[in-house]
């Protein structure tokens, strides 16, 4: 598992995993904060299972000590630290960090029935993770997708506003070629900044080109934000 952080956002340099960003957070934070439960001998970590986690120049080897605990062996440190904080690793397989979702947008994703796919989008509708997300982007903004699910993945969307995909949606209105798509797609900019400009498609040609600029603007501000 290899991730890395840029800026605030963990991003995965493995294209075909599906991470649980949830769990990496959660990771995250037990990682820098956790109480000792208590110190145990290096040598009660022999033949146990072992995780290493490099996080820049540290190297950090975790022993699973009992069935519910692990133990951190620090660099230069005779004991072993163990802590109930980790105990939500379990056996830290796959199938604990990989989004629940993965397998529903594989078929998504996978499929070019329309039936197939809406019966999948129905079975996760109220649910959200960041990789149903950018599966709700992908689907608005492929030209090639039927028209119905590109609306359904709008719609979902607009209920999530996010950074992330207001930058979607300004390339939506630059590529789309439904004017009620991008239409749709200014909505969900407004939700992210509502100071910002209408964007309709009946406007004249002028009007469009203004408001695309500011949201051209406005996104790179965004993006070169500290």
């Amino acid at each position: 598992l290899e991730i890395t952080k840029r800026g605030e956002v963990w991003v995965s340099e493995s294209s075909d995993l599906m991470i649980d960003w949830d769990f990496i957070a959660r990771l995250e934070d037990s990682l820098r904060q956790f109480d000792i439960h208590l110190r145990v001998q290096p040598g009660i970590a022999k033949d146990k299972q072992k995780i290493i986690i490099q996080n820049g120049a540290d190297t950090l080897e975790f022993f699973k000590v009992t069935n519910v605990m692990w133990a951190l062996k620090k660099p230069g440190q005779q004991w072993l630290t163990a802590s109930d904080d980790w105990s939500f690793w379990r056996d830290f397989d796959s199938s604990l960090y990989e989004d629940r979702f993965a397998e529903d947008i594989r078929a998504v994703h996978g499929t070019p029935d329309k039936d197939s796919k809406m019966v999948t989008l129905n079975k996760v509708e109220e649910n959200w993770s960041r990789n149903l997300r950018d599966m709700y982007i992908k689907l608005a903004s492929t030209a090639t997708e039927d028209p119905m699910i590109r609306s359904l993945a709008l719609k979902r969307l607009k209920s999530k506003p996010s950074l992330e995909t207001a930058g979607a949606m300004i390339k939506i209105l630059e590529d789309a070629n439904s004017d009620d798509i991008k239409d749709e797609a200014a909505v969900i900019l407004k939700l992210n900044n509502p100071k910002g400009p209408k964007y309709l498609s009946t406007d004249t040609p002028e009007e469009r080109q203004k408001a695309l600029d500011f949201w051209r603007s406005w996104w790179q501000q965004k993006q070169n934000a500290p």
